[in-house]
């Protein structure tokens, strides 16, 4: 590479920073970069994959006539930077050859530093890209003496997204390039200066120059159709594309909601409990009805008029019977264990530790039995119940049977409810029997007692009062989980968040139920005698 003069004008020439400014061409034509660096040290160029390298050569001028200097560029594929631009005058213009043509483009040039490199760029305001084989040089106008090669990059630069003039009483604004949402959303300022700075136009014209366009030039035309309809100018949109168009009219035709993000004051204490006061109100009106309206279906079913089907009753017991004897099982087992424990360690103190069957015996006919296996079918039956109907719900199949005049109590309430009376006594004797045997273990295996002595005293100290209200509270506790399941069920919203809440509303008022239920059942029958 032909090394650089080293006359004193080229020395000051080097330390120089120098601008060569705009010509003043329309800002609508196409912008490129020329990058150049400045030279320290001979040194391959860093490879950068967005930028097309290219070649120059300039003529060396003699001392003196820099500012007569006319920039001619002939541009030639390869290269890397490692010499900067000389001092050129202000009128320089660029100039593409080639084998046939040549192309002039008014350029300007400026000077900046990208880390420990100096870089100058130049702008093209016109013409297009030279994206062929030609080579660049700089060189006077009347010796076009060649002062060596130099190496420049070029590269595109984003031009103006678009271009507001003033023609007669219309504000023409040229939409061009590319309109993406990642390079953001151009502002209206301009044009707000534009209408401050001359007397109102009468109308706000657009003309299509775009590339690829995305939400980011709606945002613009929905700002523009604001200003122009603050200062009652026509907006005229004819020439916008016809995808822009049709969004733009979508996007006005429903009305922007002007409580969007008003977020509600904290209400007062006494508002607070007033509303709750009315949401329990008018929960416990609606569950009256519901209670209501399926007495009348059992009722029906009496008389034989009930829209039942017993298949589904028989597909209800099995799932809720047959299919829970397992963790019934396996509850009462361990309760029948834990209350046999809780009784021999207060009873070998007195050397009554026979009396453990006693305990275990009446405690789970009477009590535990039905109360532990309710509350295990109120997490498992009457969950499930909720669910089931609170998806129909939302599937609107609740109200398609309603449309085709089939009671939704009778079809759907009453089978579940029936089936978990009539199952829940049943399970309530399998789950004495399991308890009553947990308690013998712990009384064989840890107490050392006669296993048929055991089962004996049980039998003994059981009585037909006590047996038979432990299958009266199996029965009622069952139709107080039918019900609380059923009725949070039909009950439910129309989304899926509603059904995950009737579910757990529906467990909660189930055990709730049983146990306020068990506890009204043991102050009569205290007072009953039983």
């Amino acid at each position: 590479m032909a090394s650089l003069p080293r006359s004193e004008d080229a020395r000051k020439a080097n330390s120089v920073r120098y601008f060569i400014g705009n010509v003043g061409l329309p800002r609508q034509l196409q912008r490129f970069a020329i990058s150049v660096e400045r030279p320290k040290r001979k040194m391959p160029l860093r490879e950068t994959p967005y930028l097309n390298r290219r070649t120059i050569t300039r003529s060396e001028a003699p001392a003196g006539a820099e500012n007569r200097l006319h920039t001619v560029l002939r541009l030639r594929a390869g290269g890397s930077v490692n010499h900067r631009v000389e001092k050129a005058p202000a009128d320089s213009r660029i100039t593409e050859r080639d084998s046939k043509q040549c192309h002039e483009f008014p350029a300007s040039f400026r000077e900046h530093r990208t880390g420990s490199r100096q870089v100058r760029s130049a702008d093209l305001n016109s013409g297009q890209a030279p994206d062929h084989s030609t080579d660049c040089d700089y060189q006077l106008p009347s010796t076009g003496k060649s002062l060596g090669k130099r190496k420049l990059m070029t590269e595109p630069v984003q031009s103006e997204p678009f271009l507001a003039d003033r023609v007669d009483d219309d504000l023409i604004i040229t939409l061009q390039s590319d309109w993406l949402i990642g390079t953001g959303v151009p502002d209206t300022a301009r044009i707000k200066r534009d209408l401050k700075d001359s007397s109102a136009p009468r109308r706000m014209v657009f003309k299509d120059a775009l590339g690829k366009w995305d939400s980011s030039l709606l945002t613009f035309l929905m700002n523009c159709q604001d200003l122009a309809a603050e200062q009652g100018i026509e907006f005229e949109d004819a020439n916008l594309p016809d995808g822009a168009r049709r969004l733009l009219t979508l996007a006005r035709t429903v009305p922007p909601n002007k409580d969007a993000g008003k977020t509600e004051g904290t209400s007062g204490w006494v508002t607070r409990i007033g509303e709750s006061v009315l949401s329990g109100w008018s929960g416990t009106w609606r569950f009256v009805e519901f209670l209501g309206e399926t007495v009348l279906s059992l009722g029906r079913l009496m008389r034989g008029r009930a829209q039942l089907q017993w298949s589904q009753v028989g597909l209800i017991i099995q799932q809720s019977g047959p299919s829970a004897l397992g963790i019934v099982a396996l509850i009462n087992f361990l309760v029948g264990m834990i209350l046999a424990f809780v009784g021999a360690v207060q009873l070998i103190q007195f050397g009554a530790g026979i009396f453990v069957a006693d305990l275990v015996a009446i405690a789970t006919v009477r009590e535990m039995g039905a109360i532990m296996t309710a509350i295990i079918i109120s997490g498992r039956t009457g969950a499930a119940f909720a669910a089931e109907l609170g998806t129909m719900t939302v599937n609107q199949e609740v109200d398609a049977l309603k449309t085709f005049g089939i009671s939704s109590v009778d079809f759907l309430v009453l089978p579940r409810v029936l089936a978990l009376i009539l199952m829940m006594p049943l399970l309530t004797v399998f789950a004495d029997v399991i308890a009553i045997g947990g308690g013998m273990m712990v009384s064989v295996l840890a107490l050392g007692l006669n296993p048929t002595e055991y089962l004996q005293r049980s039998i003994d100290s059981i009585s037909l009062n006590g047996f038979l209200l432990g299958v009266f509270k199996g029965g009622l506790f069952g139709a107080l989980v039918g019900t609380a399941g059923c009725y949070y069920g039909i009950q439910s919203g129309r989304d899926a968040s509603a059904v995950g809440q009737a579910t757990t509303s529906a467990v909660v008022a189930g055990i709730t139920s049983i146990i306020v239920a068990d506890g009204l059942l043991a102050v009569l029958t205290n007072i009953l005698g039983i």
